[in-house]
């Protein structure tokens, strides 16, 4: 998510955006989504025998979670999200830091070229590290605002049985050419900002994709699905 500079209150006003819900492990076969999935994607029930599959189609199957109170720690400073998880298990929450508390966190290594680095403050006993970035977004720059689906990535949006198989079977992959360029922009100073009708269920595997085709660093706005 993005943070941006508040001239009237002289502070950072920060927006963290997340989902808590309960991965249950499911009987895939009596799942009405999966067996829809597999008529439109006119695959045998063998293929979604696979990791790929079952790591892709989870979040969709997971119990929503709602009324969960979160706390985030961000370098030395912790903090109590005002907003409790909706009955769909998302939640917006916002917070200011000032301009020293920012300075605290950029020698505390907390911040890195003008990204924010957090984590979810869990039970002593949760060794999960459940970590999220904002961007601090100047208040004057250039930004690239870019789609996702055969922008950055290859889904074939074109192509229904394609664009699931990609989605849902295959391993993301990048289109050629695209990463060069979006580095060429950042190193000009630009922000990315990187839009997408997919669900928000699928934000793991993309970021894993933008990190390991080698986009720079952007704030994603995903669908609700």
């Amino acid at each position: 998510s993005a943070a941006s500079w508040v001239e009237e209150t002289q502070s950072w006003e920060f927006q963290v955006v997340g989902a808590v819900f309960d991965p249950v492990k499911v009987k895939m076969r009596k799942k009405l989504m999966v067996r829809l999935l597999r008529r439109f994607m006119k695959v045998p029930a063998s293929e979604l025998d696979c990791e790929i599959f079952r790591e892709r189609i989870s979040p969709f199957t997971a119990n929503a979670l709602k009324g969960r109170v979160l706390r985030i720690r961000v370098g030395s400073l912790e903090l109590e999200l005002e907003r409790k998880s909706k009955r769909n298990g998302h939640f917006l929450a916002s917070f200011s830091l000032s301009q020293d508390e920012v300075d605290l966190l950029v020698e505390e290594g907390a911040i890195t070229n003008r990204v924010l680095y957090y984590e979810l403050v869990l039970g002593d006993l949760d060794e999960r590290r459940i970590s999220g970035r904002v961007h601090l977004l100047r208040p004057r720059g250039q930004s690239v605002i870019s789609d996702v689906d055969d922008t950055v990535k290859v889904t074939n949006v074109g192509n229904r049985i394609e664009l699931l198989k990609n989605t849902f079977l295959r391993e993301f992959s990048a289109v050629d050419g695209m990463s060069a360029l979006f580095r060429g922009w950042g190193r000009a100073g630009a922000d990315f900002h990187f839009v997408s009708a997919s669900p928000w269920q699928l934000i793991n595997p993309l970021s894993c994709l933008m990190e390991k085709a080698d986009f720079p660093f952007g704030t994603f706005h995903l669908r609700v699905f």
